[in-house]
């Protein structure tokens, strides 16, 4: 509660990441002599905004002749507090550990008249983007996120209400303060800052003195959540012995291309736990893996009842895909969630919550929690949340649009909205130190940086490249040794009509390239008619051989 005359005040407190990566974070706290409560790898202090809006926190020489006391869960701070204006206060905070982990808070400021400042203790600072951009944040059950991007200057405050509780989500636990207060959460990078502010404000009583007083709660708790059972939906091993023997496991690629390095059990994930099962105690099955175009011959759908009902607000799945679609928002498929009243939520999941599981990147709603490497190439699975309606689920369902090839995990529910390991993109936009520099593809012919005139055209006129005395010439030009300068070409791009053909070999001469390889050109080969993947397409085979020939 906060008292005072006539005015409005506010106790600050000062939310400042420390230096170091997110994942630093855990459930701790340190309350340091200065008057610096730390909690979780967040530092909070004590501060005031005098008339001009400058800010003084505890370690500035605002605060004086500074008293710190500590006797086991108890400790206490007290201090001088001297104004711009030569008027001086009495500061005193007092912070108290329960056994239940929960620290009570209560900051004093007492003034002989009323005090000629804006308001006492709030702001926010330190909180960088590197730290926090991408951040969410829960007020009173609702999620705000800190912008990844810099906002404009005209909408820099992105959240300001009255509030009771605010949680941080960080990668061990949740952080929840809770009191009354008004909340400001401002974007400073438009206003020529480094990263956010954040404001506590504590709105003071009609009848107040100028006595200020206000009393939160801090708790730090672990992440809840409960596993739910797939184990009567799993068609599938993490291992595969045998490529392409429509028997799997995971995408049926052999043993050179498995996920058989996943070890089974509970496994806390980033904050999420995940039951992964256990292949020899359910039959060699552990895992859902559903059909796409290049495993049409996989389940296209999936249920696992419950043996017992499982509630919360978020769903949360450990999953991946195979031959990912090039879209970003393609549909890879959808859950259905059953409830014990029967009704029903299905949820549509993209390709913005999941991505390959082979050079896995990070999706806007799909972090990657788990990773490996096999035969040298980095793997990973995704955690994707979702939120669900309040109620028991009695059964989850997972259907495949047959696009891509979707391997579920596990699944999980919870109540909390989990840390997310977020990267914050560097961007260098146009002013007055950057310009922008235009980088056209195409070669001007007869430049400088024309270098088609060091070929000998066309391919071909001196026979196949052999090997004498270990070095490679060509069978009709022996004695001179040639080198061999080439570029990828994937996918569709060797299958082009014969103008297109044209205009890419004289870019790719114009580069100087002597050499082409085709690569994952198998796919746009065959004609796929009636569901068939064994006829090569004529059409397809006329593109294939007209391109790299020119």
């Amino acid at each position: 509660m906060l008292i005072i005359r006539k005015i409005t005040v506010a106790l600050l407190l000062i939310a400042a990441g420390t230096a170091g990566n997110a994942a630093a974070d855990a459930p701790q706290w340190k309350i340091h002599a200065s008057g610096v409560l730390e909690a979780a790898g967040i530092r909070f202090a004590p501060a005031f905004l005098d008339s001009r809006w400058k800010f003084h926190g505890v370690n500035t020489p605002a605060f004086r002749q500074k008293q710190f006391n500590r006797s086991g869960s108890h400790s206490v701070l007290k201090a001088e507090v001297a104004l711009p204006n030569s008027q001086s206060g009495r500061f005193q905070q007092v912070c108290d550990f329960s056994d239940t982990g929960v620290l009570t808070y209560r900051g004093i400021f007492e003034f002989s008249a009323k005090p000629d400042a804006r308001e006492f203790a709030l702001a926010a600072i330190g909180l960088t983007e590197n730290r926090f951009g991408g951040r969410e944040v829960i007020v009173d059950g609702r999620t705000v996120t800190f912008p990844r991007l810099p906002r404009k200057r005209k909408t820099a405050i992105f959240f300001r209400e009255q509030a009771e509780t605010i949680e941080f989500p960080l990668e061990n636990g949740v952080l929840a303060i809770r009191g009354k207060f008004r909340l400001l959460l401002q974007d400073d990078r438009p206003l020529g800052g480094s990263g956010y502010a954040m404001r506590l404000a504590f709105t003071p009583a009609a009848n107040a003195s100028g006595r200020l007083t206000c009393e939160l709660e801090w708790e730090l708790r672990p992440y809840r959540s409960r596993t739910l059972d797939l184990s009567g939906a799993a068609n599938t091993a993490f291992a595969d012995s045998v490529a392409d023997d429509r028997r799997g496991g995971w995408t049926d690629q052999g043993a050179e291309c498995d996920l058989s390095m996943l070890s089974p059990g509970i496994r806390d994930l980033k904050g999420t736990q995940f039951q992964i099962l256990d292949p020899a105690a359910n039959g060699g099955k552990s895992c859902i893996v559903l059909a796409g175009r290049n495993r049409p011959y996989f389940a296209r759908s999936a249920a696992a009842p419950q043996p017992h009902p499982v509630r919360g607000n978020f769903l949360y799945l450990l999953h991946a895909v195979a031959w990912p679609p090039s879209s970003a928002n393609a549909v890879i498929g959808t859950v259905e969630l059953i409830y014990r009243d029967r009704k029903s939520r299905r949820i549509p999941v993209s390709s913005a919550d999941v991505g390959d599981w082979r050079n896995p990147a990070a999706r806007p709603n799909g972090d990657i929690v788990w990773s490996s490497e096999s035969r040298g190439v980095p793997i990973g699975l995704y955690r994707s949340r979702f939120p669900i309606d309040p109620g028991d689920i009695v059964e989850i369902r997972f259907e495949s649009a047959q696009a891509s090839v979707w391997g579920i995990i596990a699944a999980s529910v919870s109540p909390d909205v989990v840390y997310r390991t977020l990267s914050t993109p560097f961007i260098v936009a146009e002013n007055s130190r950057y310009r922008p520099l235009p980088l056209p593809r195409e070669i001007v012919k007869g430049s400088i940086f024309d270098s088609s005139g060091l070929l000998d055209a066309p391919a071909g006129k001196y026979g196949c490249p052999v090997i004498r005395n270990g070095k490679i010439e060509f069978e009709n030009r022996p004695g001179k040794p040639v080198r061999f300068f080439g570029v990828n070409l994937s996918r569709q791009t060797q299958f082009q009509d014969k103008a297109a053909a044209e205009k890419l070999a004289d870019e790719l001469a114009a580069h100087g390239y002597n050499a082409v390889r085709i690569h994952h050109h198998d796919t746009y080969m065959v004609s796929r008619e009636n569901g068939k993947s064994t006829e090569l397409s004529a059409e397809q085979m006329d593109k294939l051989q007209t391109c790299p020939n020119n």
